[in-house]
């Protein structure tokens, strides 16, 4: 079979005129299926992570029709999806296939012993009053079913009712044909059986695809049916501080054929993908208007319908110009590359997969590592080689080998599990530097040919860092504790009559260490990171930007204590009020660093002189009003002490002592009332004064 040359890419405006093709096409396709005929064989297979699969079938075909049989749980999809394509004479298809004849509604209900198939006797029963013609061995007899009946000896007997009005008696054990005249009897008795055929998933539904003549012509298909995911894992070697990377799919076909020597594409993410019932006819319900006094107006009658054949030319005109050059993607796969798959040539005639390499084997790297595609929110491996695969079985596809930047670590994240709380994991610190992203999978970590334990990876795109803990590292202890610490604040700018302080926040995290390894290591911890902080290392430290947090790489010294500290700092802007408490320490401040010009300096000093004043004034006051708060509780005391010892004459010399004490303290109470008057007024005078001063001070940016 001679293979063809990738389908080219669809353009927008040719996508919508195929699309339109293809709904003519399954429009005027045959109701029925050809009996046999040639058929495509498969030659590429994309495989998506959300559960459906892309198939290309291509070849030469000698005649106008070709089948494709598929199961029935997947004509939906392929009828959502099929593309059709004649490579050499550009010609439309139609594509025709059997309705599901189970959901078709009956055109009138049968007998339950009709639809159960239970046999003649059966049917014979229930078939009581249909006119028939009975064939036995003596001949045929013309009537109406009576009924049946069981004789003495065991017998069946049929009995008929003929023209005549004879009723005449026929063994059952001699029948061998009924005619039925009843057409609508007929009919529906065979859309029973039809729909009898149609249930269970064991039968192939067969797809027809007829070209209008019979020249030979390059054909190409194009659809999607479900399938498995394909599952990557991976096995991590180390060794010599050096990591070499090998990546396996195990791709399942469960399509219902198999696969020989076909281009297989795997593509990670997933795109959106659904079920829809294509195959089930739809008859919508249709409202009754007997009664409505409208059956007799012919302005009710449906205009004529247009000749099919008039308008599947009058369609395909604008279709077959535009289709003469147009061009089609296959959904996330790009199947037009210089007229190789996938955009790159794939190797041809190297029979079936061979086995995976070995395990462990230097630093030589197979040929057999498949080719990567970004294709923005996805990314497709092309497999270089041909695979087979037998329907219902698996195969190990390579998909990654590779040396990548990194090696065997430590790394603590504090709060993650009771062992993590004191001991650091054994971890792979992988870079991936290689040509295809790193998907989450399992993967089996082997160090110096020996298992060291097994992981997830995280998805680690191109460029991209992680580490992938597989282990608890005993021998290393780690304890950390985080302060936080504001510093004082400066004033950085005035203006308007706005001030402006700025203070230092300080986040400091403290990692204590204590390690009985006899060699040094490099210790990853886990940093909660902090929006606009800018993080302050240790010395030797490094570190690596994570979303949330940063991987601080620690260096270990060789058995012994370590202590690290890293800072996060950052600053904060406040606006003060004029009589906040510390503004008078703030412009001192900024004054003693002799940075202001020598008018400013003029103004911020006369400024403070006043801030300080009303500082003072409102020292002042606060005394004040707490000796008026002291003086009106004791006023009030002695009242009630007056009031309890009421107006006897044995009390007159303690009563007259009260009174002058009362009178003392309404007249200190009038004092102090007075002289917080006073301050309060001479406080708002300077208040006012230092605003009104405020705002001829420009300061900073």
């Amino acid at each position: 079979m001679k293979m063809l040359p990738a389908l080219p890419s669809l353009t927008r405006r040719s996508r919508h005129l195929f699309a339109a093709a293809g709904l003519l096409a399954l429009a005027t396709g045959c109701a029925g299926s050809a009996a046999g005929g040639p058929s495509l064989e498969i030659s590429r297979v994309v495989l998506y992570q959300s559960g459906v699969g892309y198939v290309e079938r291509t070849g030469e075909l000698d005649g106008s029709t070709l089948l494709l049989h598929v199961r029935p749980d997947q004509i939906n999809d392929i009828m959502a999806s099929l593309v059709v394509r004649d490579v050499t004479h550009n010609d439309l298809a139609s594509i025709s296939l059997p309705l599901d004849a189970a959901r078709i509604p009956q055109p009138s209900p049968l007998p339950p012993e009709l639809q159960g198939g239970s046999g003649l006797m059966a049917a014979l029963r229930a078939l009581i009053g249909a006119e028939v013609t009975v064939r036995t061995n003596e001949g045929a007899s013309d009537g109406r079913i009576l009924g049946t009946e069981s004789t003495g000896t065991g017998d069946e007997v049929l009995t008929l009712v003929t023209g005549e009005g004879r009723l005449k008696a026929i063994k059952v054990a001699t029948v061998t044909s009924v005619d039925l005249h009843d057409t609508a009897l007929s009919d529906g008795l065979t859309r029973s059986l039809d729909a009898s055929l149609s249930s269970g998933d064991w039968k192939s539904v067969e797809v027809t695809i007829r070209f209008p003549s019979d020249e030979a012509r390059e054909v190409a298909l194009a659809y999607l049916v479900e399938m498995p995911t394909w599952r990557p894992i991976y096995r991590a070697i180390v060794s010599d501080g050096k990591l070499r990377l090998d990546g396996y799919a195990i791709v399942d076909n469960t399509s219902g054929e198999a696969w020989e020597e076909v281009n297989l594409s795997l593509t990670d993410g997933t795109p959106i993908s659904f079920k829809m019932d294509l195959r089930t006819p739809v008859q919508p319900q249709r409202p009754d208007m007997t009664g409505y006094g409208l059956l007799d107006q012919a302005s009710m009658a449906p205009p004529p319908p247009m000749a099919a054949r008039g308008m599947a030319a009058e369609m395909a005109m604008p279709m077959r110009a535009a289709l003469d050059n147009y061009e089609y993607d296959a959904p996330g796969v790009s199947v037009m590359g210089g007229g190789a798959y996938g955009g790159a040539p794939m190797a041809k005639g190297m029979g079936r997969m061979a086995a995976p390499p070995a395990v462990f084997g230097g630093e030589a790297l197979p040929s057999a590592e498949a080719e990567g595609a970004d294709m923005g929110a996805l990314f497709r491996y092309d497999i270089p080689v041909p695979i087979s695969v037998a329907n219902g079985a698996s195969v190990l596809v390579p998909i990654v080998h590779a040396m990548l930047d990194g090696a065997d670590a430590l790394v603590f994240e504090p709060g993650n599990g009771a062992a993590s709380q004191v001991h650091p994991y054994r971890a792979l610190h992988i870079k991936n530097t290689g040509k295809t992203p790193i998907q989450p999978a399992p993967i089996t970590v082997y160090s110096d040919s020996a298992y060291a334990g097994s992981a997830v990876t995280p998805y680690i795109g191109l460029g991209q860092s992680a580490v992938v803990p597989f282990g608890i590292e005993s021998d290393v202890s780690v304890s950390t504790t985080t302060n936080d610490h504001r510093g004082p604040a400066i004033l950085i700018k005035m203006d308007g009559g706005n001030i402006f302080a700025q203070s230092e926040y300080t986040v400091t995290d403290k990692v204590s260490v204590d390690s009985a390894l006899p060699d040094g290591a490099k210790l990853f911890v886990k940093v909660a990171r902090r929006e606009d902080y800018e993080l302050k290392l240790p010395a030797g430290a490094t570190k690596e930007d994570h979303p949330g947090f940063y991987l601080v790489a620690l260096p270990l010294k060789a058995t012994g204590a370590s202590t690290f500290e890293m800072e996060q700092s950052t600053r904060s802007n406040t606006t003060l009020a004029i009589n906040a408490t510390e503004l008078p320490d703030l412009i001192g401040a900024y004054l003693s660093g002799g940075k202001a010009r020598p008018e400013v300096t003029r103004q911020l000093q006369e400024l403070n002189g006043k801030l300080r004043e009303m500082a003072t004034i409102n020292t002042g006051l606060d005394s004040i009003r707490q000796l008026r708060a002291d003086l009106q509780n004791r006023t009030q005391e002695l009242r009630q002490n007056l009031a309890a010892i009421g107006t006897s004459t044995t009390n007159a010399d303690l009563r007259q002592t009260l009174l002058d004490r009362l009178a003392n303290s309404e007249q200190e109470l009038e004092k102090l009332v007075g002289r917080l008057v006073e301050g309060q007024e001479r406080s708002s005078r300077l208040r006012i004064e230092a605003s009104e001063l405020l705002k001829s001070i420009k300061l900073g940016d």
